[in-house]
């Protein structure tokens, strides 16, 4: 979400009219760029420019466009919490497909909520398969079928039985650091 900060000032010694006062807002770490930190009474900073799990050290000075004696100032922090992730599996949440047709999955439109969906996202990707209440996948061989990690997956058709009514469930957990969010696919295989 975008944040929006509102400076208001009045000087109580002297008649200075509001236009005449003059704005300048700064912010000490230099996470913050420039272009956002404008001389006027409003600091808007879009979406997704602050990081996440940061403070930012932002002050407001005020004076009067014909006086710089006088002036005041006011120091305070911002502190942003880390935002969500959001684990996605593109093609939807099921899928029914034929036993002919390779399994393809992918997790690369997950996201840190808190970046640029243009940015790198740094995610790490975990992918698992279940079959109702038998627990792991296993293939024609019944070899458990294990999907291997990163952000997209591919099953050779045929690896798994044709599963008419009961999906497979694929699940795709992603994580970065602490953080980790999970979504899941129904896939059911048709003979």
């Amino acid at each position: 979400e975008e944040i929006l900060l509102k400076g208001d000032a009045l000087f109580s010694e002297c008649a200075v009219p509001r236009e005449t006062i003059e704005f300048q807002w700064a912010e000490r770490n230099d996470g913050i760029a420039s272009e956002y930190l404008r001389n006027s009474p409003q600091l808007l900073i879009p979406a997704r420019v602050l990081q996440g799990d940061t403070t930012y050290h932002i002050s407001l000075q005020v004076q009067s466009e014909t006086d710089a004696t006088q002036r005041s100032s006011l120091n305070f922090e911002i502190y942003l919490l880390e935002s969500s992730l959001m684990a996605i599996i593109d093609g939807g949440d099921a899928v029914q497909i034929a036993e002919t047709t390779e399994i393809n999955l992918s997790g690369q439109s997950s996201r840190d909520l808190s970046l640029a969906s243009t940015t790198a996202q740094g995610l790490t990707y975990e992918w698992t398969c279940t079959y109702s209440t038998f627990g792991e996948c296993r293939d024609v061989s019944q070899n458990i079928v294990a999907p291997q990690s990163g952000s997209s997956v591919s099953i050779i058709a045929g690896t798994l039985y044709a599963s008419a009514t009961i999906p497979y469930i694929f699940r795709l957990t992603v994580s970065k650091g602490i953080r980790e969010e999970y979504t899941e696919v129904a896939i059911t295989i048709l003979q």
